[in-house]
C-alpha cells in the first residue's frame, strides 16, 4: 500500500484550498539552512544487516541507529528496592512520562520531564543541574541524545537544545517549528529529528551538532501531520525512515537524504492508522506498529510490505 492518500490528507487538501489565499504557508516557516551540508562519512550498503550500529561514545533513544532497544549485556535483577526519588518531574499538562533517561559517561543520567526541564542526576540521586527550556507545562516528550560532551533534546516549544554535560550550560538552541515530540538521532556530528507544525504539518531536519545550524530540511515538508515518531537509520540499506500521524511511513536515502517512498497503513473508520512509535530497522526492512492494529514489515528498498501484517490487541503501539 505505497503512496495512497489518507482520508485526513483529502480533508486537509480541501481545507487548504479554501484558506490558502488568506493564510499562506506562515505556519511552515522555520529556521533556514545555515550552511552547506557535509553528509556523514558513511557508505550506503556498508553496514552489517545483523549487528546493531551503536556509534562510539553515543547514548540515545533505543541505543542504536536502527532503534532496536536491545542491550544483550544487561541483566534484570530478581528484585529491586527504591534507593532515591526525585519529585515533580512530570507535573505539567501532560502528566505521563513519555521520554526515557539516558546514561552519561560519568555514571549518571539525564532525564527530561513534563516540567520542560532536563535534569542531570548522579548515580546517588543528586540533581547536578537543571537545563531549562521554554516549553513549560508542555514539556519534553522525546529522549535526549548524549554525545560530544552534550545532551541534545527537543522540547514541545519546537526548539532543539544542546546542554553541556559538565555544567548544564545551554550551548545552543535552534527553533525548528511548532513542537518536537520525537527523539533526535545522532550520527557523526549530525542530528536528525522530526518536527511538528500547527496546521497540522511536519518536517524532517538535519542539524549540525556542534553549532545548531540547520544543514538540511525536507523540501516537501515530509512527514506531514504531527510526526511523533522518531527516525531510524539503516546503514546496510542506505535508508532513513520515520512514521507520522497521517498513517504513512516515509523513507529517504542515506546519507544524501533524497526522498524515496512512503508506505500507507490500513486505517479503520475511526482513525488514520497513525504511526506514533519508533521505527526499528533490521535486515533490509522497517518494523513498526500502527493505530490500525497492525504490526508491519516493509522493505526498505522498495517501500512494499514484506509480509502479511500481524494484528495486535491494542491500537496504541509504541
Amino acid at each position: 500500500m505505497t503512496d495512497a492518500r489518507s482520508r485526513r490528507e483529502w480533508l486537509a487538501a480541501v481545507g487548504a484550498a479554501t484558506t490558502a489565499a488568506a493564510a499562506g504557508c506562515a505556519s511552515l516557516d522555520s529556521t533556514p539552512i545555515d550552511e552547506e551540508r557535509e553528509a556523514p562519512d558513511v557508505d550506503p550498503g556498508a553496514g552489517d544487516p545483523t549487528p546493531q550500529t551503536i556509534p562510539p561514545g553515543v547514548a540515545q533513544f533505543r541505543g542504536s541507529l536502527e532503534r532496536w532497544g536491545y542491550y544483550p549485556d544487561e541483566t534484570v535483577p530478581d528484585a529491586v528496592e527504591e534507593a532515591w526519588r526525585i519529585p515533580e518531574v512530570n507535573t505539567g499538562e501532560h502528566s505521563a512520562a513519555k521520554a526515557s533517561a539516558v546514561p552519561t559517561p560519568d555514571g549518571g543520567v539525564v532525564l527530561p520531564g513534563d516540567t520542560g526541564d532536563l535534569l542531570s542526576i548522579t548515580a546517588d540521586g543528586e540533581v547536578r543541574w537543571r537545563g531549562e527550556t521554554n516549553a513549560g507545562g508542555r514539556g519534553i516528550h522525546g529522549t535526549p541524545a548524549v554525545a560530544d560532551g552534550r545532551a541534545y533534546v527537543g522540547a514541545y516549544d519546537g526548539v532543539l537544545y544542546a546542554f553541556a554535560l559538565d555544567s548544564g550550560d545551554l550551548e545552543w538552541s535552534t527553533n525548528l517549528g511548532g513542537s518536537i515530540g520525537s527523539s533526535p538521532l545522532y550520527l557523526d556530528g549530525e542530528l536528525y529529528v522530526s518536527v511538528e507544525f500547527p496546521d497540522p504539518e511536519g518536517r524532517m531536519f538535519a542539524v549540525d551538532a556542534e553549532t545548531g545550524d540547520v544543514t538540511w530540511e525536507e523540501p516537501q515538508h515530509r512527514p506531514t501531520d504531527h510526526p511523533h515518531s522518531s527516525p531510524a537509520i539503516s546503514l546496510d540499506a542506505g535508508r532513513m525512515v520515520c512514521g507520522s500521524n497521517d498513517g504513512y511511513l516515509y523513507c529517504w536515502s542515506f546519507p544524501d537524504l533524497e526522498f524515496q517512498w512512503r508506505f500507507a497503513t490500513d486505517p479503520p473508520d475511526f482513525n488514520d492508522g497513525e504511526i506514533k512509535g519508533p521505527i526499528a530497522t533490521y535486515d533490509g526492512a522497517a518494523f513498526f506498529g500502527s493505530w490500525d492494529f497492525n504490526v508491519y514489515r516493509v522493505d526498505l528498498a522498495t517501500g512494499e510490505e514484506d509480509s502479511v501484517p500481524h494484528k495486535a490487541s491494542s491500537a496504541n503501539l509504541t
